[in-house]
């Protein structure tokens, strides 16, 4: 005797397309995780760039010091940064480090600039020096153009990201405040 309510099952083609939507899903989900790291990496490297360079203007200022800011890469192409300070105002050539370096997030470096081509070559750091008075000045009076803002007295730091077509940043120092302002994304 035949059952009045046959149970109805799913068959394998009914299971195998749901497990391919579900794979194509995750597939989008994964690769909007990958794009959104490397947003929170670019601005976890904005904002340790803007705090070194306020924290070395703020040195030169409250002790009354030459403060020296050094960027440059790695050979595996990470960025770092240190501060330096000149103890010997008349010897150019004695300088103390002020704090660790510190390095950008995984997968970012500083680009070079039209003032600093040498930050291609690892270990060949930009060099901005703060005075007494906050301003800034380049550390070699030549170097103090500007792709962003060509007329006032600024240099540039460029952010980039180590993938084709990764996110880059601008942010200019200006020579009279030692301001710093990001400026432009690509």
């Amino acid at each position: 005797m035949a059952s009045l309510n046959p149970k109805r099952a799913f068959t394998l083609i009914e299971l195998l397309m749901v497990m391919a939507i579900m794979g194509v899903m995750l597939t989008i989900t994964i690769a909007a995780f990958n794009s959104l790291g490397s947003g929170t990496g670019m601005r976890g490297a904005q904002l340790m760039t803007r705090s070194q360079v306020s924290l070395a203007r703020q040195n030169a200022i409250s002790r009354r010091v030459k403060t020296r800011l050094h960027i440059g890469n790695t050979k595996d192409s990470r960025g770092y940064i240190f501060m330096t300070e000149r103890d010997d105002p008349d010897n150019p050539n004695t300088e103390t480090l002020i704090d660790s370096t510190n390095y950008l997030p995984k997968g970012f470096f500083f680009g070079e600039t039209v003032a600093a081509p040498q930050l291609a070559t690892p270990y060949d750091d930009d060099v901005i020096e703060f005075k007494f008075d906050g301003s800034a000045d380049s550390a070699y009076p030549d170097e103090w153009e500007s792709a962003v803002s060509p007329r006032a007295k600024t240099k540039d730091i460029v952010i980039r990201e180590n993938r084709p077509g990764g996110l880059v940043i601008t942010s200019v120092v200006y020579g009279m405040t030692g301001r710093l302002k990001h400026w432009t994304h690509r």
